[in-house]
Parts: C-alpha cells; sequence; structure tokens
C-alpha cells in the first residue's frame, strides 16, 4: 500500500471518486495523523546500543522513539524500577542494576553500565511518513483497515467544524432526534470502527516490564 493508493480507497469509502470534495493534502495530512494514532497498538521495532563507560547512567534515546520496551545490559533483562524511596527488586538483587524511562527520551539506569559493557535498549518507534506517493507504508498490510477508518475520520473533520461553525443544521422540530451535524457523527463512526479494528489485532508483547 502506498500514499495513491490509500487515498483512492479513502476516498471510496467517503464516496468522493470523483476527486473533488477531499483534497489529496488533506488525505496525506490524515495518513500522517493515523501513522501516529496505531503507535499504542502496534509500534516500529527497533534496537539501539550503548556502550558503558563505567560512570554514565543516562543515554538518549532516538528522536523516533515512542516508547521503551525493555533494557539488557549484558547479562540479562532489567526490571524498570519502581522510583520509589529504599525499593529494590529482584532485578536489582540478580544483575545489580534497574532502569527507568525518564527524563522523556531517555532511559536512566539505577547504576553506571561497566566499562566496555554493551547496554542493548529495545524500544517502540514512530512509523515513517510516506514523503511521496510511490513510497509504501512501513506499517504490515494488516493495518490497513484501521488507518482507512482513521483517515476517512480525519478528512470528514474539517466540513463538521464548518456545519458547526455556521448553525447549518440547528433546526427545531416537534419530536424525535434529528442528526444535528451528520458529517461528526459520520466523523465519529469511522472513529469507532477505527478502534474496533485495532482491538481486532492479535496481542503483542508490551516488554520485559
Amino acid at each position: 500500500m502506498n500514499r495513491e493508493l490509500m487515498r483512492t480507497r479513502v476516498r471510496a469509502l467517503l464516496g468522493d471518486s470523483g476527486e473533488v470534495t477531499y483534497s489529496e493534502e488533506l488525505i496525506n495530512d490524515g495518513i500522517n495523523v493515523a501513522l501516529d494514532a496505531v503507535l499504542p497498538w502496534i509500534a516500529q521495532r527497533k534496537t539501539i546500543t550503548f556502550m558503558g563507560d563505567g560512570a554514565l547512567t543516562l543515554f538518549a534515546l532516538p528522536e523516533d522513539y515512542y516508547r521503551v520496551i525493555s533494557v539488557h545490559d549484558g547479562k540479562g533483562y532489567l526490571s524498570e524500577s519502581l522510583m520509589a524511596s529504599g525499593a529494590i527488586s529482584q532485578s536489582t538483587r540478580q544483575y545489580g542494576n534497574e532502569w527507568v524511562e525518564f527524563p522523556m527520551g531517555s532511559v536512566s539506569l539505577v547504576s553506571p553500565q561497566p566499562v566496555n559493557q554493551i547496554l542493548t535498549v529495545h524500544y517502540a518507534g514512530s512509523w515513517i511518513k510516506p514523503v511521496d506517493d510511490s513510497t509504501s507504508f512501513p506499517t504490515p498490510v494488516w493495518l490497513d483497515g484501521g488507518l482507512t477508518y482513521y483517515i476517512a475520520s480525519y478528512c470528514l473533520l474539517p466540513k463538521a467544524t464548518a456545519a458547526a461553525n455556521v448553525r447549518q443544521y440547528n433546526v427545531q422540530v416537534d419530536s424525535g432526534t434529528p442528526i444535528m451535524n451528520p458529517m461528526k457523527d459520520m466523523s465519529s463512526y469511522f472513529l469507532q470502527r477505527f478502534k474496533i479494528e485495532m482491538d481486532l489485532l492479535p496481542a503483542y508483547q508490551k516488554g520485559n516490564r
């Protein structure tokens, strides 16, 4: 799936096969936002290594970092620090170290990483945004359904906002419950479909915590 094919798919869902209602720029923006929206469910698995010097306890993560999955200090996987005074976990007793995802964008160790001993950080990273129509999405193909629904929801937001601003559907009726803003309701419906699609995905290990 590339960006051009995704635009065609989204327009078909929105009934805009003539490509006159939803601009290419709007859908492209929706694609970028959707790639971030799926991160709580599925992110790109990445690894970075650091060489210990016997003193350093703070290690900066790359810009594409989303969250830390696990940390290996060369002897075993460390547990995340409880960040509580006087708290010593089984990991500290066994390996003599722990890690904490603090400050933002960094991993801090309770004790310095020994000299010439490699620290391996497994982390979930952001999906790379496509820069042109020929570049394939970095996400697995089974995410295409969820992405499509989210992008469709995003594309309806400008029309829903415009309708709300001009009070287009603010009418009085004697009975029943009219749809006051159909664009908003459809955007919400597609967002619900997105969440359903994501909940159907297999459970993935979040890391060694």
